[in-house]
């Protein structure tokens, strides 16, 4: 089933309560609230960065700009370059942490709207599995590079050893 980039703009753009998040599932909107294990990721990547480079911004569930859309997705974590608008043509990276009302959006429809914004580094974190997967290289709506690892192993992603 194909999800059409208005719908998803219209389900993204609705508000959800603190501790919520909104996807797209096929042709269903679905909240659902963010388990520990998703936000211990989150948490983790952050830090990592942090803790390798303090000067560059970290956003978290903060939406980025992506010309022609309305409400384009606020990914799980974003980083970009300090002072720097929060543009999808300026992150270094982006990750998302799947979750079972996720999953699809985060390895084929994200992945696709990424890939078009010019995102250049895209990692999925699948906490339930233990596997990560880091999308690189984009051209048109697709990354030319995959990688896959699992949980313990290190990734390079925008100059940061990250372990996953």
């Amino acid at each position: 089933m194909v999800v059409h980039y208005e719908f998803l703009d219209q389900a993204y753009g609705l508000p959800a309560p603190e501790g919520y998040r909104i996807d797209v599932k096929g042709d269903q909107i679905v909240m659902s609230p963010q388990r520990p294990a998703h936000w211990h990721v989150i948490r983790e990547l952050e830090f990592q960065v942090r803790t390798q480079d303090s000067s560059v911004q970290r956003e978290s569930d903060v939406r980025m700009r992506i010309p022609g859309w309305e409400y384009p997705p606020a990914p799980d974590f974003a980083v970009y370059p300090a002072g720097a608008a929060l543009d999808a043509a300026n992150t270094l990276f982006v990750a998302e942490v799947v979750s079972d009302s996720s999953r699809e959006a985060d390895y084929a429809t994200k992945r696709r709207i990424y890939a078009s914004a010019g995102v250049p580094e895209y990692l999925v974190v699948d906490p339930e599995s233990g596997m990560w997967t880091l999308f690189t290289d984009p051209v048109d709506d697709s990354y030319t590079k995959i990688q896959d690892g699992s949980r313990g192993d290190s990734v390079q992603i925008a100059g940061f050893t990250i372990n996953l």
